[in-house]
């Protein structure tokens, strides 16, 4: 199975390797600032960040706008939008999480966990970088803290 720590990201216009993560979880969630689910998911995303982090966790957010342009944000009203929330975990430039055009990350995770059905779908990965579960975006608090404890 791929690691997602093969991939790069843009946040700011800069390239991150997501190599950096090694031996971190991760959860992997398509952002979208718009979307209904936002408030429940914010808060949920930003509390397990804020338990675990100590644990070598992170979320990943990365913003999109192909379900109902729930994100019609550009990437500098993003950076903007995510203090204002706030936002406590990093979230990268606007991609395409779906269809031809989609991220190759995103590519490797609906290869091996099954592709995004909405905003906030949320993808678990080991400290290798290999995705073990999805979660979809109403999955509860403490399904999705099981989770992450499962894989910590």
């Amino acid at each position: 199975m791929t690691s997602i720590f093969v991939f790069s990201a843009t946040q700011e216009g800069k390239t991150i390797l997501l190599h950096k993560y090694t031996g971190y979880v991760t959860l992997i969630v398509n952002v979208a600032s718009r979307c209904s689910f936002t408030p429940a998911n914010l808060a949920m995303l930003n509390e397990v960040q804020q338990t675990y982090a100590n644990r070598n966790f992170s979320v990943l957010g990365f913003p999109c706008s192909q379900f109902a342009n729930q994100e019609p944000l550009n990437n500098a009203e993003i950076a903007q939008w995510k203090m204002s929330v706030p936002v406590l975990f990093p979230v990268f430039d606007k991609i395409n999480v779906k269809g031809a055009h989609a991220d190759p990350l995103f590519q490797m995770l609906r290869a091996q966990q099954g592709a995004p059905l909405w905003n906030y779908t949320k993808y678990l990965c080991d400290r290798n970088g290999v995705p073990c579960r999805k979660l979809e975006p109403g999955c509860s608090l403490d399904s999705l803290k099981q989770a992450v404890e499962c894989v910590l």
